[in-house]
């Protein structure tokens, strides 16, 4: 008998392995491309006003402090009085536009500009994939979406020779003027990839020099007629142990790559450089020439070979023979994993890979580089990539850490001398200044600093959770009189980063609102709270408060509840009180409550007419409804001031319009909308702030003259402030002098790219100007975009029609909106009716204005079965296709009256659907709305001209489920009701992010609130009749796909573990310190040390105990200098202290390291949590730990679990049982002898699983009687596990197990199996590749699947009666969460018959193939074939994404349904809903 896994991602990688700089998205948009190992993630760079800033300096300006004192009106804001010479403080942030999972692991990213591409501007990208794969990259403007253009692929036999896997990364350079790309696989291959011929080459380095052999770095230099490559490579390689006969072993080469003829000659070559050479460093001009960086000296070469080096620490002498400038050696740097960022031709920023900045600066005599000057600048994140995005910006990409998007400025002294010129004979002299220890005083906390030389500031943050070490789950932890009813079950906490980057992550798959209060309210329908102006007379006129609309600040008035019989209405001052005498209806329930005239009235819609209030919910307008038996009652209504919408029964709308100068509402009816004898199913109104919605004639013609307009503002406003936001002409003086310096190359395929590249440079100018923000309209909040007003309508043939306000003409028409394809696009001509049974009923829609500082309209549609699809508006102008997508033939003229815009389908693998009995699906009467017969019966209905019929179309009021809300918490989005409650979130990113909250069950209503007991909260009533007023937490992020919070700790963090009695966290740290070499005393021998010669860091361990309900440390325990804690586990052994003869013990295993000439030793501690008087001011402080014992032991303790009440330990390869006797001693009972060395341990009952650092897996039996452990079984093949654990199925046992080729395997103990050798050979079930090293794994129970039947009430549980199943997590260092989880047979059937469909059936991104990046990857070769069997739950959520027509093509092939297919997945989702 086998288990049937499924590995699904839950978590997507959030470290930045590589960053590139593009014009992607389009030509005038600053894209900023990011590579999360298998995530591709498009940003938008935005520059702003930094208003913190400039409010802080007109605070400190005398006379707008004068000015503010003579004043006693303190909300009067003043505008910003500066001083016409200063100019704008500025900022920038990232928004995420566009995010990808890819079937590989990014190697490198390229940025060219091609023909079709540069057509429209824009830039293409070029990515290389492990081995020997690139994919050419275009942005579509017509989809919104990325485009494979073509796909290269070195793979070859004749090229891999000895090699199984490639053993050296693969390295991707661009030529800097387009004309070629050059990618490094199989250590001694080069691939050149030219641009403007057909066909790629190949290039043996052999054929360049046949000594090229082992490359460590290659780059493309500029100022070249030809394509000029200079490669650092390494022919006869060495190591520090044959430094004696071998130091300088790297040489370095510049070839010209002459792709016409295919020659490559050599214009220079320079050999013995030092063996640690790490990368090259291309300088511009005018100092020109190549920085060598090795691990202890910095060499430049420049054209004519010569060399001038600087050791940075005082080993450089002894590890090489090349003449070294020693004056900078105090230093004491190492340069190995550094990353670089060229400032300018003089200056380059090193990021050391200990997160030190120090500015190289080189120092010019006469026409040549006489020395280098190295100084300390400050202290970032840890760097794993760095990329400039203009003279102001860089953005620092992390592995360890976050990634910054920083702000820096390069300060000049002002005896200086223009560098740009190099005619004089000392351009710096004795003037220049070294500033030493320079360090930056903070760092990360994105704090502006500054130090002597550059001053930075961080303006943008990229959270990452990665890479995780360990992770454990418990429960979560609130303050007194919380009420614990509402959250789930439980959190997930990781330990990731490094250094002053170590944290802790807390995990929330589901939104925890924090509860202000609940009370009972029943047979609630509805809620709504509005906001509104009171009127005053004054001498016999009418005026108002003035408020501002857009006054956050202002709390709501009124809050309206829709009952089953009555609405009650209640005013929200400090406590909620019911108002009775009023002038709103309370005899019904009411459909719809909002705001008009600038919240100067309040209109209640209710299903016979209209009631439209003042402030004071007086009465002052009553419209009601004709009982009219062709429309029959209101049963939905859409609000957005100055209009009101109504849809009748039969499927007719009416719209009203609000008067300003009367203040009173009319009929506005829409000519002919009701006259297409097809019935509306839904509809809405859209307000348009984000200039977006536009006519193609208006966005035609408006283009060029919005660019004019704005440069004749800002004409102006030079003449006034002398002082642009975006000083684009210094760039412009920069590229003058380059060319009248250098000249410019005369091919004539560079003259087109130039003629682009001037096109682009021309679009970007009017982009900056289109995008000048001034300081007064900053504060003053001055919106100049025209609003317009848009109606949104979905028809019963599925179509969706966009209408423009006020003439309601006819802007945009969607035949097949119904079936949910790909892309909405505009069609003039009217298409056929599709055929029945292929859509589904669409119940809602609404459009809404999302995200952080840059909103864009959003489309969302919810289907009678509760599934969620959501499009995002993109402007889209007919004949817009690039020449490498598909021609269509359109006429730009027929659609000049259209609305300028398409909308995209955002991916989404959220299944927000309720669950179904599986038997349900089998029968006819199933989804009358989605079977064949039921949409073909009631399209016939619909269209029948009976008017009885036509009445019953719509049957009853619709209650709206899709609620938007425009500040909760600081968020925007949209709120979800029903069965299975979610929030669709735009944080700062600007990514719409879908979070349930299903922690308090079924969600009748929702309204947002804001008062002064709930600010920025909302209020939602339960299916139990409770109405509860809560908050978002604000210590939660919700940028990313689950709800995430950073404890930052400020040390790396090793291992957490959580105690489930006393409700707490024990933590691992560690913090770095010098490394003294000691004798077996602990007396140290090293002796003294300068600073040149810096000492190797170890580090002293921690273990703190962490408080879950404040995150703080609440107690800590100091590990000895030179003990290392390897293995925390929380277990649970045998005591007399307790009835149930169990308890929760602390046990930690520790290692001695003290050099390679002292033995290694360890040592067992056992401590005991127990509850202390906590401190006065800090209740938390209520458990310390207790040390009960320790035990010495002669080799490491690696690993450590609990069996049975026993404490197992793995010390070097020996495997000990130990009873814990007495609470203070603990005893030998039995022990086992393996291999080499264990890395991971895990247990079930009496069985333990062991996993070997080379020598695979250990399956081991203990019997307490007479004490013994015993060998079960174990894998014979060699495997470097690094992680081990249990995935259970009823009666089937599996273990799971990670390498470090970042797979993971599956193995089976199977004594009746004939392979097995009566147990004594492990059966491998499966193998995976996830992609990223599985470090730590975490088995859990799977969460049961709650179904109903279709024609019943009641819920069942589809596992009742069935045995336990368990699950595993799976955290990588990529920062990644797995999870491999056990499935039924049948179902395994169905979804592997579907992963086959998929694999084929859909395009993929950048063209890489699923199942070839899920075989299992090894560097040696493998004794048995590949076992598979795992199946990819990855490319499976893709199904939820495809439009219903190829989702029912795909399931017919396989003879299933997709509402089958859909019930599968949501089981998988359901399984691990526990977060």
């Amino acid at each position: 008998m086998s288990i049937y896994p499924l590995y699904k991602e839950i978590f997507p990688p959030t470290v930045v392995e590589e960053v590139a700089y593009a014009n992607f998205t389009g030509p005038n948009d600053i894209n900023l491309i990011v590579g999360r190992t298998s995530i591709l993630q498009i940003y938008k760079f935005f520059e702003e006003v930094d208003l913190a800033s400039e409010l802080a300096a007109i605070d400190e300006n005398p006379v707008v402090s004068e000015l503010g004192h003579k004043d006693e009106d303190q909300d009067f804001i003043f505008p910003a009085l500066k001083p016409a010479n200063s100019s704008l403080t500025m900022t920038a942030h990232l928004e995420l536009v566009a995010q990808y999972k890819l079937h590989g692991n990014i190697a490198s990213i390229g940025v060219i500009r091609t023909i079709s591409s540069g057509a429209n501007g824009m830039d293409s990208l070029l990515l290389s994939f492990k081995d020997a794969k690139l994919s050419l990259l275009e942005f579509s403007l017509a989809t919104n979406n990325v485009i494979t253009v073509s796909i290269h692929y070195y793979e070859r036999e004749e090229f891999k020779r000895e090699f199984l896997s490639n053993p050296c990364t693969t390295e991707l350079r661009v030529d800097p003027s387009n004309r070629c790309a050059v990618m490094n696989f199989y250590c001694d291959r080069l691939a050149i990839l030219p641009f403007r011929q057909e066909e790629s080459m190949h290039m043996d380095e052999e054929e360049i020099a046949r000594k090229l052999k082992n490359v460590i770095d290659m780059k493309f230099l500029d100022d070249y007629y030809e394509p000029t490559l200079a490669i650092l490579f390494e022919p006869l390689q060495t190591w520090p142990g044959k430094l004696s006969s071998k130091k300088d072993s790297c040489s370095l080469v510049v070839v010209s790559l002459d792709l016409s003829q295919k020659l490559y000659p050599i214009i220079y070559a320079i050999e013995e450089l030092p063996h640690s050479s790490v990368k090259l460093i291309p300088i511009p001009k005018p100092v020109g020439g190549i920085l060598v960086v090795s691990a202890n000296s910095l060499i430049h070469v420049d054209q004519s070979a010569s060399i001038i080096a600087h050791a940075v620490n005082g080993y450089a002498v002894s590890a090489t023979d090349i003449p070294l400038d020693q004056s900078q050696e105090r230093l004491g740097l190492s340069l190995e994993g550094s990353q670089h960022l060229v400032l300018d031709s003089h200056h380059v920023l090193l990021f050391l890979a200990n997160g030190k900045l120090y500015l190289v600066e080189f120092i010019i005599d006469g026409r040549y580089v006489s020395r280098m000057d190295v100084r300390e600048t400050g202290e970032s994140t840890l760097a794993s990539c760095v990329c400039r995005i203009n003279d102001e910006y860089v953005f620092v990409g992390s592995r360890l850490g976050d990634s910054h998007l920083i702000k820096y400025k390069l300060n000049q002294n002002e005896n200086e001398v223009n560098k740009n010129t190099i005619d004089e004979p000392d351009l710096y002299g004795s003037g220049s200044k070294v500033a030493a220890n320079n360090t930056l005083n903070e760092t990360i906390d994105g704090n502006e600093t500054s130090s002597n030389e550059i001053d930075f500031k961080i303006c943008d943050t990229l959270t990452n959770v990665g890479p995780i070490i360990d992770m454990a789950y418990g429960e979560p932890a609130y303050p007194e009189g919380v009420d614990h009813t509402l959250h789930k079950d439980l959190e997930l906490v990781t330990c990731s980063g490094y250094g002053k980057s170590g944290s802790l992550y807390v995990f929330h798959r589901n939104v925890d609102p924090r509860l202000i209060s609940s009370f009972a309210l029943e047979d609630c329908q509805n809620m709504w709270t509005v906001r509104c102006r009171k009127e005053y007379m004054y001498e016999g006129i009418k005026i108002d408060n003035g408020r501002d609309l857009n006054d956050d600040e202002t709390f709501d008035n009124y809050l309206f509840i829709s009952l089953n019989n009555r609405t009650m209405l209640l005013a929200t001052g400090e406590e909620l009180q019911e108002l009775e005498n009023s002038g709103f209806y309370a005899d019904g329930p009411t459909i719809a409550v909002g705001s008009l005239l600038n919240e100067l009235r309040i209109v209640q819609v209710h299903s016979g007419g209209l009631y439209l209030l003042d402030g004071d919910c007086k009465e002052k307008q009553l419209l009601p409804m004709a009982e009219d038996s062709e429309k029959g009652s209101i049963v939905f209504a859409s609000i957005v001031d100055p209009y009101v919408l109504l849809l009748f029964q039969n499927g007719d709308i009416t719209l009203l319009k609000a008067d300003e100068k009367t203040n009173d509402i009319d009929f506005y009816q829409p000519s002919t909308i009701n006259d297409k004898g097809i019935p509306i199913e839904s509809c809405c109104l859209y307000r348009d702030d984000t200039a977006l919605f536009a006519l193609v004639e208006d966005v035609s013609v408006s283009m060029p003259q919005k660019a004019k307009i704005k440069k004749n503002d800002v004409e102006q406003r030079e003449i006034i402030e002398k002082d642009l936001i975006y000083p684009t002409s210094s760039l412009d003086i920069d590229d003058q002098i380059d060319n009248e310096l250098y000249g410019d190359a005369n091919d004539p395929a560079d003259n087109i790219i130039s003629e682009e590249d001037e096109n682009m440079k021309l679009d970007n100018d009017l982009e900056h100007q289109e995008g000048f923000h001034f300081l007064n309209d900053e504060i003053q909040g001055n919106d100049k975009e025209q609003i317009t007003y848009w109606c949104t309508i979905h028809r019963k043939d599925g179509s969706l029609e966009i209408y423009r306000l006020p003439e309601f003409e006819e802007v945009f028409y969607c035949p097949h909106f119904d079936l949910f394809p790909a892309v909405l696009s505009d069609m003039i001509i009217p298409q056929k009716n599709k055929s029945p049974g292929l859509s589904t009923e669409i119940n809602e829609i609404t459009m809404a204005n999302l995200g952080g500082k840059k909103k864009a309209p959003y489309l969302i549609a919810r289907s009678n079965i509760g599934d969620i699809v959501i499009y995002k508006a993109f402007r889209y102008l007919p004949g817009n296709e690039t020449s490498s997508e598909p021609s269509q033939a359109i006429n730009s003229e027929d659609y000049r009256s259209r609305l300028a815009v398409r909308f995209s389908r955002a991916h989404n693998e959220y299944i927000s659907r309720e669950t179904i009995h599986s038997d349900d699906y089998d029968k006819p009467s199933f989804k009358k709305n989605v079977t064949q017969n039921g949409a073909s019966h009631e399209s016939n209905d619909l269209k029948n001209n009976d008017p009885e019929k036509k009445i019953f179309a719509i049957s009853e009021a619709r209650q709206s489920q899709l609620i938007p809300f425009t500040n909760i918490s600081g968020y925007s989005g949209v709120f979800v009701t029903g069965d299975r409650p979610a929030w669709l979130i735009c944080s700062g990113k600007s990514y719409l992010r879908i979070h349930p909250m299903s922690g308090d069950g079924v969600i009748k209503c929702f309204t947002q609130f804001h008062n002064i007991n709930c600010h920025h909260g909302f209020l939602y009533s339960n299916k139990e009749e409770i109405c509860r007023m809560s908050e978002l937490p604000r210590d939660f992020s919700y940028d990313m796909e689950w709800a995430v919070r950073k404890v930052p700790l400020g040390r790396s963090v090793h291992g957490v573990e959580y105690h489930p009695e006393m409700q707490v966290y024990i933590v691992m740290t560690s913090e770095p310190i010098p490394f003294h070499i000691r004798d077996e005393n602990g007396d140290p021998i090293d002796g003294e040390h300068d600073d040149a010669h810096y000492r190797p860091d170890t580090y002293r361990y921690f273990l703190e105990l962490v408080s879950p309900i404040t995150w703080e440390t609440v107690d800590e325990h100091k590990f000895y200098e030179d003990e290392q804690g390897l293995s925390v586990k929380c277990v649970s052994l045998q005591t007399k202290s307790t009835a149930s003869g169990r308890k929760f013990f602390v046990a930690v295993g520790t290692g001695y390291f003290r050099g390679e000439d002292v033995g290694t030793r360890g040592t067992v501690y056992i401590f005991e949590i127990v509850e202390v008087v906590p401190e006065p001011d800090n209740p938390q402080s209520n458990h310390k730990y207790k040390m009960l014992c320790f035990e010495d032991t002669k080799g490491s303790v690696t690993a450590m679990c609990d069996v049975n009440g026993y404490l197992l330990t793995c010390v070097g390869p020996k495997i000990f049982i130990r009873a814990f006797e007495d609470n203070d001693r603990l005893i030998s009972v039995a022990f086992i002898d393996i291999q080499i060395y264990v890395t991971t341990v895990a247990s079930i009952k009496d069985f333990i699983l062991l996993g070997d650092v080379y020598k695979s897996l250990w399956f081991l039996g203990f019997q307490e009687e007479p004490a013994k452990l015993a060998l079960l079984g174990k894998d014979y093949h060699e495997l470097e596990v690094v992680s081990a654990n249990f995935i259970l199925d009823g009666k089937v046992l599996s273990f799971v197990v990670s390498d470090i080729n970042k797979n993971l395997h599956l193995f089976q103990y199977a004594p009746h199996n004939v392979q097995s050798f009566a147990g004594h050979k492990l059966i491998r079930r499966g193998d995976f590749h996830v992609g990223g090293q599985v470090k730590a794994t975490l088995m859990m129970p799977q969460r049961e699947v709650t179904r109903r039947y279709l024609d019943r009430d009641h819920m069942i549980n589809e596992d009742e009666g069935e045995s336990v199943k368990r699950l595993c997590l799976c955290g990588t260092l990529d920062g990644s969460i797995g999870m491999i989880t056990p499935i039924p047979e049948k179902m395994y059937k169905r979804m592997q018959l579907l992963y086959s469909q998929m694999v084929n059936g859909i395009q993929h991104p950048a063209g890489l193939n699923p199942k070839s990046f899920r075989l299992l990857q090894s560097n040696q070769r493998l004794a048995t074939n590949p076992a598979k069997g795992v199946l990819d739950g990855d490319l499976l959520f893709q199904f939820p994404n495809l439009s219903l027509n190829r989702q029912r093509e795909m399931t017919k092939q396989i003879g299933t349904t997709p509402e089958r297919i859909m019930d599968d997945l949501l089981a998988v989702q359901i399984s691990c809903d526990y977060f």
